[in-house]
């Protein structure tokens, strides 16, 4: 028998602790937010694990009403929760909110800056502007900024923020027709100004820059000078679509240098007339392509589309919207074949025709088969928007 002595000593051991791995592997297994929640009062080992999680993807959305004292307030209340420690769990961070939203005035901006200083290991930044410079004009710094997406006009301060943060891997830009182009910018800044933008775009800005998305009235000239791009999504937008011939002279005059590291191309906007016309020069800026999609061509263009596309011996796979019935699948192997007669590297086509209708788009896709008849494997699939076609092969960062 126990004496009482042994019984009181042993009502007071204390577990030892468990190896915070443990707790890690507890938390990550839990999906479900209001789960997490919980599990955070169950021990302080557990709260600081479900909040390294609760607090990795934040968004903090600006109001739809334009700024006032008080949404400045709310949002410097909002982001004070993220000052110290929890800080330092944010690795995604939204700050565009819906396109209804009021972009973040500099005066708002100033309310949150202490926040975002401590965020040094954010991974990837949503925002509606950069214009976030400090009063004395110094951007923010994200050491670990991998993913970069905003609306912005070309500035000195867009050019800051890039040459202070290399390491974007992905960056998406999209800036409005009523923006002016970094050019335009450029050709009415103060002397001092320019030289400034001289000496940021006098080597790369991203050293490994790996995918670019632009929407924009332009191809800017902004381009030859981010980075090894491989992976390159262009859509111009409404203005650039009423003006195609200014913005094809636009490109010619812009392209400062040739990109060989790119292997993926979607050009989204054109008319096929205007589509050729660009492809005509594309060949020169990138010889390497591999991949090239948001082609628009009809039965009046195709035969020069595939003389164009002998110029690219890389090429292996295209998309494209072919504004003509194709009626079935033998008129698509006749195209196929005249396509695959110009390359054998070229294994992969998808040919989005009009239906009989002319209202919608019909999926026509061939893959290089040489156990299928004639060499190719055909499938067709139902039919479907112009909408929901760019939709679906856009950036999430434009689809939402």
């Amino acid at each position: 028998m126990r004496s009482s002595a042994t019984d009181a000593s042993s009502d007071n051991i204390i577990p030892p602790l468990l190896p915070f791995e443990l707790y890690r592997d507890v938390v990550e297994n839990v999906t479900e937010v209001a789960l997490l929640r919980l599990l955070s009062y169950v021990s302080p080992s557990f709260q600081k694990e479900c909040e390294r999680i609760l607090w990795r993807y934040v968004s903090l959305k600006p109001p739809v009403a334009p700024w006032s004292t008080g949404t400045c307030q709310s949002l410097f209340a909002r982001t004070k929760i993220l000052s110290g420690e929890k800080a330092q769990f944010v690795r995604s961070l939204d700050l565009a909110g819906s396109p209804t939203s009021v972009p973040i005035s500099k005066v708002a901006f100033q309310y949150f800056r202490p926040a975002l200083q401590q965020m040094n290991r954010i991974t990837t930044l949503r925002i509606r502007s950069l214009d976030m410079a400090s009063p004395d004009g110094e951007p923010l710094i994200f050491p670990s900024l991998r993913h970069l997406s905003c609306q912005t006009s070309f500035s000195v301060d867009l050019l800051r923020f890039m040459k202070a943060n290399p390491t974007i891997r992905s960056l998406y830009l999209e800036c409005a027709s009523t923006n002016v182009s970094i050019d335009e910018y450029y050709s009415s800044a103060e002397p001092e100004i320019q030289s400034e933008i001289d000496s940021i775009l006098s080597t790369p800005l991203f050293p490994t820059l790996d995918t670019l998305s632009i929407c924009s009235t332009y191809v800017p000239s902004l381009l030859w000078n981010l980075g090894p791009v491989q992976h390159l999504t262009i859509k111009f937008d409404e203005f650039a679509r009423r003006s195609p011939e200014m913005l094809f002279n636009y490109y010619l005059n812009c392209r400062k240098r040739d990109i060989p590291s790119l292997k993926t191309l979607r050009i989204y906007g054109l008319s096929d007339a205007y589509y050729n016309r660009i492809l005509d020069t594309m060949y020169l800026s990138f010889p390497n392509l591999e991949d090239l999609g948001g082609v628009t061509t009809s039965s009046a263009t195709i035969d020069h589309l595939i003389t164009m596309l002998s110029a690219f011996p890389r090429l292996w796979r295209l998309e494209a919207l072919y504004d003509s019935p194709i009626a079935a699948s033998p008129e698509f192997m006749d195209l196929l074949n005249r396509f695959g007669g110009l390359s054998s590297v070229l294994k992969d086509i998808t040919l989005w025709s009009l239906d009989g209708s002319a209202a919608s788009f019909v999926k026509w896709n061939g893959k290089r088969d040489a156990t299928k008849e004639g060499g190719w494997d055909i499938q067709r699939s139902e039919a479907c928007s112009r909408e929901e076609i760019s939709s679906a092969a856009l950036p999430k960062d434009w689809t939402g």
